[in-house]
Order: structure tokens, then C-alpha cells, then sequence
């Protein structure tokens, strides 16, 4: 019998269904597993590095069609080299534009047209990555992409015509010992590309008679012609008679 105020008494069963339903539930606390560690982080970090210095052109101021060297100083601090390549060469300057050498980044060219080439120098290279387990501290390395690093832009100007001084191989308005050396040098058989400023005639070759007018240009200096006034095209072939002659023709000595 059921006072007032009292909840009915629970069937025996349900009493059952409700201990068994308790029992499970301490039993499931104690049996819920610790939450998973979180995955390793692996950060990895591409090696290598790459530093312009400049360029060198040889000879400074090149002239139409002689040859011309374009020398970059770069540091290469990279796992492999794929390809160096030039840009901005054409068409001031021809010839082969693309290397796969890994030593020396040197390009040589031949002036093609007057006027004023900026030139890039485009290095591709291959990566390799320091990885770590950030776990375990394990560190490991693997290839990675390849990159490009692309140099500041060189200016090389080109002139039509020798230049007014012969011997001055490096335009500085003078002709010196070791450039009268250089001349002598070409006229053995050196490349003229070593001081094109030489070559009198503009024929690709160093005659006896070059060699006399860069001697003469080393004495009298490069800012006069004796007195002369050469007209456009010509160059002064003998400053101390104040001569000037077409390149190609013979200078009265």
C-alpha cells in the first residue's frame, strides 16, 4: 500500500534493468582509453643559398663585332646546378646564352649592334631539404624543388666604332705598361677579345702598326691628337704627328 506522498514502490524487475544500467556506467568510465598524443610535426628547411657580386664585361666597351666576355661573380652555395642562362643579351650581344656548367658563369659573345644591353643572369639550381621529428628530434634530409635566383641587371654598352685611343683597353683614357703588353700579347696570336681597343683597323687582328700607335698613345696621352681634330668615323692613329684615319686604312706613321 502507497501513503500519501510516497512514490510507488519499483517493480522488481525494473530494479534489476536500473542496477545493471549503474554497472555499466562505472564500468564504462573506467574503461574510456586516454585521448591519442597528437601526430609528430615534421618542419623541414630548404639549404642552399645564392649571392650576386657583379660583372666583369671584357673588354669594358665592346665594339661591333668583335668578341666580347661576360664574366658573373656569383657564390653558389646550392646542392646542385641545374642551368645558368643569360637574359637581355639580344640583340646587342649573340651567341650561346645557356650553360650547364656549375664552376665558372662565363659567357662569351660577339657584338652584334650598338646601343645599350641590360643582362640578367638566371641561376636554377636544385634543393635539399633538413627535416626534424619534432617527436623525436630525428633529423633527415631529402631533395627538394628546384628554384630560381635571378641576378640585378648589368648595364653593357656597345659602340659602332674602335675606339679613339688604341691600346686603351679598359677606356680609362689612358694606355699603360701592362696594356701595351696585353697588345703584344694579341699580336702573338691571344684573342683580340683581351683588349678589342688594340685592334686599329677593326679587322680582328693586332698589326705592327697598332702596336706603334698604342706606343704612341701611351706617350702623348689619350685627350688629344696632336692637335688634330679628327671627324666622326675616324680615329686618331698617330697623336704625335695629330693624324687621324679611317679603321681598316693604313696610318701614315
Amino acid at each position: 500500500m502507497v501513503r500519501a506522498g510516497e512514490a510507488p514502490p519499483l517493480n522488481p524487475h525494473r530494479r534489476s534493468a536500473v542496477r545493471l544500467l549503474i554497472a555499466l556506467s562505472v564500468a564504462g568510465a573506467s574503461a574510456i582509453a586516454p585521448p591519442l598524443p597528437l601526430a609528430a610535426e615534421v618542419t623541414c628547411q630548404v639549404l642552399g643559398q645564392v649571392n650576386f657580386r657583379g660583372l666583369e664585361v671584357r673588354p669594358e666597351t665592346p665594339v661591333v663585332g668583335s668578341d666580347v666576355e661576360l664574366h658573373f661573380d656569383v657564390d653558389l652555395f646550392v646542392y646542385s646546378v641545374t642551368r645558368l642562362s643569360l637574359q637581355g643579351a639580344a640583340p646587342f650581344l649573340v651567341g650561346t646564352t645557356s650553360t650547364t656548367s656549375s664552376s665558372d658563369a662565363t659567357f662569351r659573345l660577339t657584338a652584334a649592334q650598338a646601343g645599350r644591353a641590360m643582362v640578367q643572369l638566371v641561376v636554377t639550381y636544385g634543393t635539399e631539404e633538413q627535416c626534424t621529428d619534432s617527436d623525436t628530434g630525428y633529423t633527415y634530409f631529402q631533395l627538394g624543388p628546384d628554384r630560381t635566383a635571378t641576378s640585378p641587371a648589368y648595364t653593357v654598352d656597345v659602340t659602332d666604332q674602335a675606339p679613339a685611343c688604341t691600346g686603351d683597353c679598359n677606356g680609362d683614357g689612358q694606355v699603360s705598361i701592362s696594356e701595351l703588353m696585353t697588345g703584344v700579347g694579341i699580336a702573338l696570336g691571344a684573342p683580340v677579345s683581351a683588349c678589342p681597343a688594340v685592334d686599329c683597323n677593326a679587322d680582328g687582328h693586332v698589326t705592327v702598326q697598332c702596336l706603334v700607335s698604342a706606343v704612341q698613345f701611351a706617350l702623348a696621352g689619350c685627350t688629344s691628337c696632336g692637335g688634330a681634330i679628327c671627324s666622326p668615323g675616324e680615329i686618331c692613329c698617330n697623336p704625335l704627328l695629330g693624324i687621324c684615319s679611317t679603321p681598316g686604312t693604313v696610318c701614315i706613321q
